[in-house]
């Protein structure tokens, strides 16, 4: 099983093969009166659209903060990622490989952080404000 650490106050450790899944759940979330959506939404999210958006807002950010090895590494991602509908697990398979991506150690531990901070968001775990996925 894939485990890593990630960064955060007690560096906890992180099992991908869990955050992966942590990813498909959140798919199949029903959304609360407190979400953005307006409550009680239940619908098939499409998986492909939400991991654009997300890859899209993760790439902006790492060339923004300069993290050039992250946004090649998520633009890479975003170009050969799966078109369509096709295959709706692709992007859980891509987070539980994420111990084996040729990339530094402390960039996968920020990857798999905001990742986390993501997925968490879309399952409730800690849903920001506002936020629908």
């Amino acid at each position: 099983m894939a485990r890593m650490r990630a960064p955060g106050p007690a560096s906890a450790t992180v099992d991908l093969v869990e955050l992966g899944a942590a990813w498909l759940q959140g798919l199949n979330t029903s959304h609360d009166a407190g979400c953005g959506c307006g409550g009680l939404f239940a619908p098939e999210l499409n998986a492909k659209i939400i991991e654009e958006d997300f890859l899209d807002y993760l790439f902006s950010r790492y060339e923004r903060e300069k993290l050039g090895e992250l946004a090649v590494f998520v633009a890479a991602r975003r170009k050969n990622a799966p078109r369509g509908d096709k295959d709706r697990n692709s992007f859980e398979r891509w987070i539980t490989a994420l111990d084996e991506a040729k990339i530094g150690d402390a960039h996968r531990a920020r990857l798999v952080a905001d990742i986390r901070t993501f997925v968490e968001s879309m399952g409730g775990a800690r849903r920001a404000p506002g936020i629908c996925y």
